[in-house]
């Protein structure tokens, strides 16, 4: 009987270890969960259409089919742009960098009956050199878009209170176009697709809030020249600006003493009441702090083509340039066209700039007959039969007559929104009764250029740069992409043309397949 009694003391004993150490276990792992679902709620973060950080959402994102360079495809988590593959060539997608938690996303802080903590919308527009056109402008709006990211991750506070900026999607201009119209955002690209990254607005709401402007900042090239000037260095200086090298620029001061000039066309209706002219050497993280330490809530920048990317050909530069779709009216107008030409895109693309290149640029454009040569010898190269041509040119019925006389008889040439011409029906004589805008055509030639198996530019044209960059979008290869036109009868002693593919990349080229880690 003892040795029973012992016994079971001994079971007892064992049983209340074993259930003591599984309240401790309990307990630890209650703890450790409640920890992980705290931090989990803090950290997963996202942007709402606003731009604004959202909780409860995963860290990755993927463009959209909408975007206009095929599918959204899964994307690594790594930071990094990953190629994958919709079945018409390699598309190119990236996840953003984390950025720090404002005030308003750690909601989880905030006991439920408090209020949100105030937040003051802030406005930034732009403008740029009205003697500079469309192509060009697109290149400086990848420079402020990238300012906004930097904004959005920092906005700063104004009067004490969380700061919220918002991108006004500004009209464009070109003094090229014969019919000296602004072009609205809309009529050229997508709005949505941008409000995956930053807040924007229409310039028309914008205009509807009735607030006007409230600071200017005129960028200036720096008191010294670029090669005494330190990079990075920004200094200001109070009105008036020197505005001896802007041909076109015309601010004045009203008897109410705020500060007008052009702004879009707008400039009887318009006006800024601070105006400082910003002497700058120096790219966007630069110019971020001085934006920020603005007053109001319009704040302008004016000359923005002066600030430099930070990170020209990086993640930012692609996801804006990717972002930045046309409208889906001149998408489907150009894919129509496209396909009358060769429902197998099997033609040759080429963008003439003649207009004001033939005089400010005269050694790199070639001569119609170097132009002829040029032209005949990559049809017959690549076994093409059809000719798009892409021009500016002034004197379509001239120069047209003596290009297409000079090609083989059995070259079809193509333009619009002419359609199939000939040297004996040169294109402006043809009925042309399309109602697109000069700056919607710009925009349907690049699209149809893209789209074609072979291209060829002019060099520093910002068109064909434009070219070049939708055709790496979407998948075409380097090769079919950078041929230049040759001016060999035009170059100078001592300077000499680019001819073929003995150039390089205008810009940092999007990762290959093989260059990009698959992670």
């Amino acid at each position: 009987m003892t040795r029973l009694g012992v016994a079971f003391n001994m079971q007892r004993g064992w049983l209340e270890t074993i259930v003591v150490g599984g309240i401790i276990l309990s307990l630890v792992l209650t703890t450790v969960l409640v920890w992980e679902l705290a931090g989990s709620s803090s950290s997963s973060v996202e942007l709402t259409s606003q731009g604004r950080l959202h909780r409860d959402a995963p860290l990755t994102w993927a463009p959209t089919a909408d975007e206009g360079y095929g599918a959204a495809r899964p994307v690594s988590t790594a930071g990094r742009i990953r190629p994958t593959d919709s079945g018409g060539g390699v598309q190119h997608r990236a996840t953003p960098r984390t950025r720090p938690m404002t005030s308003s996303s750690t909601a989880a802080s905030v006991p439920p009956s408090a209020s949100p903590p105030p937040v003051t919308p802030r406005y930034l527009l732009w403008t740029m050199n009205p003697g500079e056109g469309l192509s060009l402008s697109r290149d400086v709006f990848l420079r402020v878009y990238e300012l906004m990211t930097l904004l959005r991750d920092d906005p700063g506070t104004l009067n004490g209170t969380t700061v919220q900026w918002t991108l006004v999607l500004v009209p464009f201009s070109n003094p090229h176009w014969r019919d000296r119209q602004w072009a609205s955002w809309k009529s050229l690209f997508e709005h949505e697709p941008l409000t995956r990254g930053i807040a924007v607005m229409p310039f028309e709401e914008f205009l509807e809030l009735g607030i006007g402007l409230d600071s200017v900042l005129h960028l200036e090239p720096p008191r010294r020249s670029s090669s005494e000037a330190t990079f990075g260095a920004i200094s200001t200086s109070e009105w008036p600006c020197r505005f001896e090298d802007y041909p076109g620029v015309d601010y004045r001061v009203g008897g109410d003493g705020r500060y007008r000039g052009a702004f879009w066309g707008l400039g009887d209706k318009l006006s800024a009441a601070e105006f400082h002219c910003v002497h700058i050497f120096g790219n966007t993280k630069h110019l971020a702090p001085l934006v920020r330490s603005t007053a109001g809530c319009a704040v302008v920048l004016a000359r923005a083509e002066r600030v430099l990317h930070s990170d020209f050909g990086g993640i930012v530069y692609w996801e804006a340039r990717r972002r930045m779709v046309y409208a889906a009216a001149l998408r489907k107008e150009a894919t129509s066209f496209a396909n009358d030409i060769s429902p197998e895109g099997k033609y040759l693309a080429v963008h003439m700039r003649r207009g004001d290149f033939l005089f400010s640029r005269r050694t790199l454009v070639p001569s119609i007959k170097d132009t002829a040569l040029q032209l005949t010898s990559t049809l017959s190269q690549h076994g093409l039969t059809k000719l798009f041509i892409a021009t500016d040119s002034r004197e379509g019925d001239t120069e047209f007559i003596g290009l297409a006389a000079l090609l083989p008889k059995d070259v079809e040439t193509y333009m619009f929104p002419s359609g199939r011409v000939s040297h004996l029906s040169p294109p402006e004589r043809l009925p042309q009764t399309t109602t697109w805008s000069d700056a919607q055509l710009s925009i349907i030639d690049v699209l149809v250029c893209a789209q074609a198996t072979y291209f060829i530019g002019t060099k520093e044209s910002t068109l064909t740069s434009r070219v070049q960059e939708d055709r790496e979008l979407m998948g075409k290869s380097v090769a079919s992409s950078y041929e230049l036109l040759c001016a060999r009868s035009r170059s100078t002693a001592g300077e000499e043309s680019p001819c073929g593919q003995d150039i390089e990349r205008p810009f940092p080229p999007i990762l290959s397949r093989s260059q990009t880690p698959q992670t």
